[in-house]
Order: structure tokens, then C-alpha cells, then sequence
């Protein structure tokens, strides 16, 4: 084989290799430009849970809200004379999806009311 054939050869095959990594780049960044897309569709909430305190209360909410696929940012506990208190920063991807959370957060054995702050 020639020189010149070596060339071609190697030529071809960047070629080639530069339009897989094209393609490669191209797959990632799709993905990552459909990943911001969902994360700029939700939206922060501040909601205030008053319980009356239980072992596993805390744990029971965040599993709830897990399921629901809301994601907690912050969350802040406060507890006296068997009365909890929590606030909690969700990300939320709408109105209805908040009603849904908190109507199932009031029904969690314990819970006395869920709002919005």
C-alpha cells in the first residue's frame, strides 16, 4: 500500500470517527437541552404541614411527596409539646399538581393541615 493510499485511508477514517463524535455530541446535548427544558417547567413552593408529632411522620410525608415525584429543596422541622410543625420548599410543575400534593399530605395519618405558605 502507498503512501498516498495510507492517507486516503486515514482521512477516511477520521472522517468517519469525527462524524460518530458528532453524532455522540449531538445525542448529549439533546438530552441535556430535554433535561433543562423539564427542570425550567417546575416551579419552588413553600407549604406548611402542622401534625401531630410521630415517630416516622417526617419520613412518611417525604415518601409521599417522593411518589409524587415532587422534589423537596428545603425542608425545616420543628417540634413542641407533641405538635410538629414543617416547612418544606417543593418544586412543583403546576397549580394542580400542588392541590394534589397537599390533599395528599392532609391525609397522612396525623397530619392536621397542609397549606401554602
Amino acid at each position: 500500500m502507498t503512501q498516498s493510499q495510507q492517507n486516503r485511508i486515514s482521512k477516511a477514517a477520521r472522517k468517519q470517527l469525527d462524524a460518530t463524535q458528532d453524532k455522540r455530541a449531538h445525542h448529549n446535548f439533546a438530552q441535556l437541552a430535554v433535561r433543562l427544558h423539564e427542570r425550567e417547567q417546575l416551579f419552588p413552593v413553600d407549604i406548611v404541614v402542622d401534625a401531630s408529632d410521630r415517630q416516622g411522620l417526617l419520613r412518611d410525608i417525604s415518601e409521599l411527596l417522593s411518589r409524587e415525584k415532587i422534589n423537596v429543596t428545603a425542608a425545616n422541622t420543628i417540634t413542641k409539646n407533641l405538635h410538629s410543625r414543617m416547612a418544606f420548599t417543593i418544586e412543583v410543575p403546576s397549580l394542580d399538581a400542588l392541590k394534589r400534593a397537599l390533599g395528599y399530605v392532609r391525609d397522612v395519618k396525623g397530619v392536621l393541615n397542609a397549606t401554602r405558605r
